[in-house]
């Protein structure tokens, strides 16, 4: 199948924006999944920090281009194994409990106003058991924890403003906290909270 449309979207925690639909070759993709860029014969359009590609086929031109399948195409097959595989994965009670400091940690931050929901903490604990069979492993080590945690949080955390910030119930000066608050990013959040939770042995 050949790709007719390219659709690129900026994620948000609620929803996702069309930025681009443009009509394609089955470079384009991997060119942008590469460079973050698309370079028409007009223009150069630059995809945003945290964005997802929708690809719409054509199903009567050529088929796809081995790199483009290898870089951004799951058989069901494959998807099917790993969830079977990650039946059986086993966790210990300390690496739970490290998941769930960690989704603590993230609901207190004082930087984050939303985003760490039942549903993320659904997926957060999915993942991890996906990893490790994907990583060889039949069980759950803490470092898969963290890298589950980088995948299904950072697009997600809601960003608090300076003045609904929860420290400023205590007292805190708002300028302090604007200064606090300047540059913080979802990523810095968890990597933030990764520092500062205890890795189980």
């Amino acid at each position: 199948m050949s790709i007719s449309q390219i659709m690129l979207f900026r994620s948000k925690p609620w929803k996702s924006v069309p930025l681009l639909v443009h009509h394609v070759d089955s470079a384009h993709p991997l060119q942008l999944l590469r460079t973050k860029r698309i370079y028409t014969r007009t223009a150069v359009f630059t995809a945003p920090k945290s964005f997802c590609v929708a690809i719409i086929q054509d199903i009567t031109g050529p088929s796809l281009n081995k790199h483009l399948v290898l870089n951004i195409l799951i058989h069901t097959q494959d998807i099917q194994t790993v969830v079977r595989r990650s039946k059986s994965v086993a966790v210990t009670a300390e690496v739970k409990c490290y998941l769930q400091n960690i989704v603590t940690f993230l609901r207190l931050h004082r930087a984050v106003d939303g985003g760490i929901t039942p549903r993320a903490t659904k997926y957060f604990d999915a993942l991890i058991t996906c990893l490790a069979p994907l990583h060889g492993l039949r069980f759950v080590t803490p470092s898969l924890v963290d890298l589950a945690a980088r995948k299904v949080y950072p697009h997600r955390i809601v960003l608090t403003v300076p003045d609904r910030e929860r420290s400023l119930q205590y007292g805190s000066d708002l300028a302090a906290v604007s200064a606090y608050l300047e540059g913080v990013t979802p990523e810095s959040i968890v990597e933030d909270v990764i520092a500062s939770v205890e890795t189980p042995l």
